[in-house]
């Protein structure tokens, strides 16, 4: 759905709707503008969210990473870029009601992705590729459920 401002008449850009009332207080029931169409704007600055997951494509290779505080690696795994689809279908699977869910991976091995409960409740994600018959880098992830959001759109656009 397209908003136009009331003050220039042009098209804005989803999400980008401001809506004042005259005394500039927010309001859901006021006219949509360009912030740049409202005298002294200043849109509010959002506060840095510290990442702690990351998920890239890398050279045909789909690489999901945990940061630490510090900003480096914790743990990561690495698929194939063609696995995208069903990597998805099983993160949010088994986000939403199952335990566990599997897919192969070419060479042999599968990719796992299991629900970290407490006391009934989710607690993350575990993503591993088993078996193990190579060295263990890039085969284990585990993502908090704090994370879990904005993993999945990290997914979504890689």
């Amino acid at each position: 759905m397209a908003w136009y401002c009331v003050t220039c008449g042009s098209e804005i850009e989803t999400g980008e709707e401001i809506r004042l009332l005259d005394d500039g207080t927010p309001s859901a029931d006021a006219a949509p503008r360009h912030g740049a169409c409202i005298p002294g704007y200043v849109a509010p600055e959002a506060a840095p969210v510290a990442r702690r997951t990351e998920v890239v494509d890398v050279g045909g290779r789909l690489v999901c990473r945990r940061l630490g505080s510090d900003g480096r690696v914790d743990g990561w795994l690495e698929l194939p870029s063609s696995l995208k689809q069903p990597f998805m279908a099983m993160v949010a699977d088994v986000t939403h009601r199952a335990q566990r869910a599997e897919f192969p991976v070419p060479g042999g091995d599968k990719l796992v992705v299991r629900r970290v409960s407490r006391d009934g409740l989710m607690t993350g994600l575990r993503l591993t590729r088993e078996p193990a018959g190579f060295p263990n880098e890039g085969r284990d992830l585990c993502v908090d459920a704090g994370d879990l959001d904005l993993f999945v759109i990290q997914c979504r656009s890689v």
